[in-house]
Order: C-alpha cells, then structure tokens, then sequence
C-alpha cells in the first residue's frame, strides 16, 4: 500500500490543489484499496476452486476427494486476508515480534 500511494502523490497533490481536504483524499484511496482487495480475493477464490476443480476432473490426484465450496471457510480466508491488510495499512501500529518483516525496528 505504500508503494502504491507513492506512485499517486502526484495524483495527490492534485486533489489537494482542486480542493479536496485530507480526510477526502484518504477516502478515496481506501475505497480504491479495498475495491482491488476484495477483487482479488475473489479472483483468487475463483481460481483456486477452478484449479482443484481441474486436478480433480482429470485424476491427478493420488487420492479421492470430495470437494464442495464452504461458505464459511472462505469467509475465514478472507477475514485473515483483511487482518491482515490492516496490519500492513497503518505503519505505525508495528507487527507483532513474530510477525515482523526481517529487518524491522522495533515499534517506539
């Protein structure tokens, strides 16, 4: 998310100069980040069930199994995947000790 809002300063400081306040700017890069979150969650459950669909189909598998989407497993999935995005969407909360990048310093 870093990365991306650096490529966008520009953009930024254009809304700025056209009157847009901070909290409106933040808006609209929150929506845009959780419109492509939730876009790619879904494409990435799309393709995961196509591809065990697809090994499954043509008995790659070693074994027999019984595949059935479960509502609440992808619900499960995807309710890591936003913890996950809040962690890395405010820098200053830090990561857990365990979790943190290699290299990180410690929060202050």
């Amino acid at each position: 998310m870093r990365a991306y809002m650096a490529e966008k300063a520009d953009t930024i400081a254009t809304l700025r100069c056209l009157g847009a306040t901070a909290p409106q700017v933040l808006t609209i890069y929150l929506l845009q980040a959780a419109a492509m979150g939730l876009a790619g969650a879904a494409l990435g459950v799309v393709i995961g069930s196509s591809v065990q669909w697809v090994l499954l189909l043509r008995d790659l598998l070693p074994v027999e199994v019984n595949v059935t989407l479960s509502a609440p497993a992808l619900l499960t999935g995807r309710a890591g995947d936003l913890d996950r995005a809040c962690l890395r969407a405010d820098p200053a909360a830090g990561y857990p000790a365990h979790l943190a990048p290699a290299g990180t310093p410690p929060p202050v």
